[in-house]
């Protein structure tokens, strides 16, 4: 997936976060995960640090590609406006109302354990 230039701007929206277990040495950004959810604690969507790749397979309806340890899935659904969202976009009460949203997650395994994990979400208006 491209770079955040190549995903934002009008209409376009991304978001996005990466877990990981392994220590990036000088990234102070990097905020830890509590220790009460440690590796092996739920995280989002049922994937968790240390999970084989079968448990990672398993949760999703499409099949991930696999580049040796790298996983790739992505899907994608439509997703109706709040009214916050039409009041903010200037939509008329009745009019278009939905949104496309693609969603990629990738997963990098070591020693066939989940060891990072990234969720990106765009939402196009």
């Amino acid at each position: 997936m491209g770079g955040a230039n190549d995903r934002e701007g009008p209409g376009h929206e991304l978001e996005g976060f990466t877990v990981t277990q392994r220590s990036k040495e000088g990234d102070a950004e990097c905020q830890p995960i509590n220790p009460g959810h440690g590796a092996g604690a739920s995280i989002i969507g049922g994937l968790q640090l240390g999970m084989d790749k079968a448990e990672f397979a398993k949760l999703f309806e499409t099949a991930p590609q696999w580049k040796g340890e790298e996983a790739t899935v992505s899907f994608s659904h439509q997703e109706k406006m709040s009214p916050e969202q039409r009041e903010k976009m200037n939509i008329a009460e009745g009019a278009e109302d939905s949104f496309d949203v693609s969603t990629l997650v990738e997963g990098d395994f070591v020693g066939g354990k989940l060891a990072e994990f990234s969720i990106w979400k765009v939402s196009s208006y």
